[in-house]
This record gives structure tokens, C-alpha cells and sequence, in this order.
């Protein structure tokens, strides 16, 4: 019974819009370009999301891992005065020792190092790292091999080159076997890592040179601190009570006294999103409120355009009523009419929508992904607003008297 009078409302909902389609256009305008512009900010949303986690798991930094930087502050603040000089591999050991580490893998880097192979050079990023360095971070060999323990414990004058140092220094050549030069040591390719791609930003992450950390400590920078160490959990349900005894440890070992601020930094994964999250929110509020005055504006339409239409059929609605119809038949009649056009112009809106986020992932280098956040959000505010505006016309439309209505014949 209750399937019978859907349909029913459905047909005579089609049927009076195919007669009124210009009317039917307008009234979905409104609601199109509000739902494509929500469709575009939820989608934009999620792909930075999207973005970021394949970032932080293309460098082995997931929700099981945090990085402990040197110098004290806050991720993308080094507070003044604090020193960037005081973790040690020591540290990075007595880290390791905890039942739920997995693995601690340290480093060091320096910028603006120039590597030169006969006429060619290319001012570069070094990094001094132990064997497990490429592997936690899930990062492959595309020639070669990566430095290894032995590399490592014997002090080795070889290298593993990042794909754009590849290309400049030897273009299409093979590398491995070559000699490459810092400074005035020659030390030889041993393998050559497979392209990472570059960053929105600008930041080439094949713009690299890896180097044994005994050799980057001893021979290149002349110092044993580390710049940060990154620490692998056994479980990410750890990660609270890691943060807490690592602080502890690294205090006590640094001998700070009680109310002296950190001199390290731990950072966390949640805490890259959550900045990422508050950088982005500002922009998204805008564009939300562009979307929801679109919204409004398109309620504000079909409610009026919807009276108008109550005005012009009271014909029709005075034969309804002279038939049978009641004054629920005729509410339902014109509240279905205002959600369908409001949902119809919902799924444009939504096509429109990723067309145009298709176009932005295309230039700007965008994930591109269908959301179904954006569907749902979607069908529920188009159908929320064709709801909303057409309640008092289909009110109005229902409680006329069937001899008024009919003096308009």
C-alpha cells in the first residue's frame, strides 16, 4: 500500500516537471552548483588525506613508528637556543633496548653537498645511514645494492645514489662500479635507489646520496650526534607509552633538571596529519560557506518557484479534490515534486562536482578518488533542502478548499 503511493507521488512528481522544465532547471541550478562545490571540498579533503598517508608510508612512517629529532620545540619550530647536537647513537641503543621497539634507525644529513663524476656535478643531500635504513622506510634498489653492515663496520668509501643524482651525474649509464667525488675523497657507487618522485612542494626525494654512517660521522661531517633517529613499534597501541619513557630516558641520559624544557623533539604521525588537517581548514570553511549560501539561496528559489506553481495549477488542485484527492494526496503530490527536482539536481551536482575535481587532480597533482563521504553528504542535502523549501507550498496547496481552487476553472 505504502510502495503503491510512493510510486504513485513519483509518477505525478515526473509527470509535472516534464511539463514545466524550464522552471524544473532552474529550480535544480541552485542546488547543482552547491553540491558540486561540496562534492569538490569533501573530495579535496579526503585526497589530502590520501596524499599524506602515502607520503608518510613511502618513508616507513606509519601509526607503529615516531621520529625523535634533535633540539627541543615543536615539529616545524626548533625552539632558540636549544641544542641540535645532542643525540648520539648511544641514545638511538638505549632506545632499542624497550621490549616494544622493533627497531631504531638512525641518521645524519647534511645539505648543499656537491658530488662530482669528471666534468659533471650536482649539489645534493647526504645521508649517513645503517643497512636497515632503505628497507623500514620501504624504499627499493633499482640498481645494485644499499649499504651494509660491512659497509658500515669497516668504515667503506662507497655510496648509493638517489635516481635524480643518477641522472645528472651518469645520465642513461649504469653507475654501479663508478667513482664519484666529495669534497677531495672518491667513493664508489655501489647501487642506485628507484625514483620517489618530487613533492607538491617542490622537494625532489631522489635528490639524495647515501653513505655508510661510519663513514658520514668520521670522514664527511666530522661529528658523531645524530639529527634524529626514527623508532619502529612492535604495536601502535604502544605508542602512548612510548612517548612517555622515551621522554623519561633521553632526560635522564641528557641530565636535565626538573622545568628544563626537552632538548629533543618526538614526533608523531598524528601529529603531521593534525597539522596538515589545520593548514587546510581554513580554506575548507570558505569554500563550505560559498557551498552552503549556494544551498540556501537554491532552498529559497524552489520554495518560491514552488508557490508560484500552487498558484497556476489550482485547477488541477480543485479537480483533485471535486474527485477524492486528500489533503494529504495533494501535500504528498507537491512535497515530492520539490525533493525530486532537489535530488535530481543533487546527482548533477554530484557529476559536476568530480568532473571539476577530476580537472584539479589532473593539474595539481592531486590522489584522484570517488569519496563516498561526498555521495552521502550529497543525496542527504539535496533531499534535506527539496524537502525543506516545498513543506509550506505543499501545506498551502493542500489546505485549499476544493470550491476555491475550482473557481479558477
Amino acid at each position: 500500500m505504502i510502495d503503491t503511493k510512493i510510486i504513485r507521488v513519483l509518477k505525478e512528481s515526473i509527470r509535472a516537471l516534464l511539463a514545466t522544465k524550464g522552471r524544473a532547471v532552474l529550480m535544480m541550478l541552485g542546488v547543482i552548483i552547491g553540491i558540486s562545490s561540496l562534492t569538490v571540498i569533501v573530495s579535496i579533503g579526503e585526497a589530502t588525506k590520501l596524499e599524506m598517508i602515502n607520503l608518510m608510508s613511502s618513508f616507513g612512517f606509519g601509526v607503529d613508528a615516531l621520529f625523535i629529532r634533535a633540539g627541543g620545540g615543536r615539529l616545524f619550530h626548533r625552539r632558540v637556543g636549544t641544542n641540535p647536537k645532542n643525540l648520539t647513537i648511544d641514545d638511538a641503543r638505549a632506545i632499542a633496548q624497550f621490549e616494544y621497539v622493533e627497531e631504531v634507525v638512525p641518521q645524519q644529513f647534511k645539505g648543499g653537498i656537491v658530488v662530482i663524476y669528471k666534468n659533471r656535478k650536482k649539489r645534493t643531500i647526504l645521508l649517513g645511514v645503517l643497512s636497515d635504513w632503505a628497507a623500514s622506510r620501504n624504499w627499493a634498489i633499482s640498481l645494485g645494492r644499499f649499504i651494509s653492515d660491512d659497509d658500515v663496520e669497516n668504515i667503506r668509501k662507497v655510496c648509493v645514489l638517489g635516481a635524480t643524482v643518477k641522472e645528472k651525474l651518469f645520465e642513461a649509464k649504469n653507475p654501479v662500479g663508478k667513482w664519484v667525488r666529495i669534497g677531495k675523497t672518491f667513493y664508489k657507487v655501489v647501487g642506485v635507489m628507484k625514483a620517489q618522485g618530487v613533492l607538491r612542494s617542490g622537494h625532489d626525494l631522489d635528490n639524495r646520496i647515501f653513505v655508510p654512517l661510519s663513514v658520514s660521522s668520521k670522514l664527511i661531517l666530522h661529528r658523531k650526534s645524530l639529527q634524529g633517529f626514527r623508532v619502529n613499534l612492535t604495536s601502535r597501541r604502544y605508542l602512548a607509552v612510548a612517548i612517555r619513557d622515551f621522554k623519561r630516558l633521553l632526560r635522564k641520559r641528557h641530565k636535565l633538571r626538573q622545568g628544563v624544557p626537552d632538548d629533543f623533539t618526538i614526533i608523531t604521525s598524528e601529529q603531521i596529519m593534525e597539522i596538515v588537517t589545520r593548514q587546510t581548514r581554513s580554506l575548507t570553511r570558505m569554500l563550505a560557506w560559498i557551498a552552503g549560501i549556494s544551498l540556501f539561496v537554491s532552498g529559497i528559489v524552489i520554495m518560491n518557484i514552488m508557490l508560484v506553481a500552487v498558484t497556476e495549477r489550482k485547477e488541477e488542485i480543485g479537480l483533485r479534490r471535486a474527485v477524492g484527492a486528500t489533503q494529504a494526496d495533494i501535500l504528498f503530490q507537491f512535497l515530492g515534486e520539490s525533493v525530486l527536482v532537489a535530488a535530481l539536481g543533487g546527482i548533477f551536482g554530484l557529476g559536476l562536482g568530480y568532473a571539476i575535481f577530476k580537472l584539479i587532480s589532473v593539474f595539481f597533482s592531486v590522489p584522484s578518488l570517488i569519496s563516498w563521504k561526498s555521495f552521502a553528504l550529497g543525496t542527504l542535502f539535496s533531499s534535506s533542502i527539496g524537502l525543506v523549501s516545498g513543506i509550506f507550498p505543499a501545506w498551502k496547496a493542500s489546505k485549499m478548499a476544493p470550491m476555491e481552487a475550482m473557481r479558477y476553472s
